[in-house]
This record gives structure tokens, C-alpha cells and sequence, in this order.
């Protein structure tokens, strides 16, 4: 009987570029460096809107006490500024 060897890869799926994100809202985390984002890492997502979104942000993030509001934020498609980072708390009209 004669064995072979069968090699397995694995396939890893590098980490996305925020700003290819075409549809969906992601709480993501921000891992700034001295002055400038190096990268960054998905809580959750995605969701369709950004009501949704920010309803899970506040379940997740701001009512943990481990976790600090201002190390997440909410990314999405471009908007009219051609932003794609939404706050995670609504702002209060003025």
C-alpha cells in the first residue's frame, strides 16, 4: 500500500480596506498609532442602517465599562462630505 502525502492549505482573507466599503455600516474598532490610524478591526456588522448601527453601538460599546467610546466608531459608505466614519452616539441638534 503506498501513501501520499496530501498538502492542505489555508486560504486567510487579508484585512479589508475601509474605504472600499461599498454598502452596510461596521462598528469598528480604531487602533490609532502616534498620529495616525494603522489599522483597524470589526466589532460588528454589517447593518443596514446607520439607526441600527448605532442602536448596537450603544448595547455593545458604550454600555460596557471595559470598553471606551472613544476607541470605536461606525464606518459606512461615503456620504455627501465623502466621509465614511459616522459617530457612534447621535449628536444633539442645535
Amino acid at each position: 500500500m503506498i501513501k501520499t502525502k496530501t498538502k492542505t492549505e489555508t486560504r486567510y482573507k487579508g484585512a479589508s480596506n475601509p474605504f472600499l466599503c461599498k454598502s452596510g455600516f461596521y462598528i469598528t474598532e480604531l487602533h490609532m498609532g502616534d498620529e495616525e490610524l494603522e489599522s483597524t478591526s470589526d466589532l460588528a456588522g454589517p447593518f443596514k442602517t446607520l439607526e441600527r448601527a448605532r442602536e448596537v453601538f450603544k448595547s455593545k460599546v458604550t454600555n460596557d465599562q471595559f470598553l471606551s467610546d472613544y476607541n470605536f466608531e461606525i464606518r459606512g459608505p461615503k456620504d455627501i462630505t465623502g466621509s465614511i466614519w459616522y459617530a457612534g452616539k447621535d449628536r444633539p441638534s442645535e
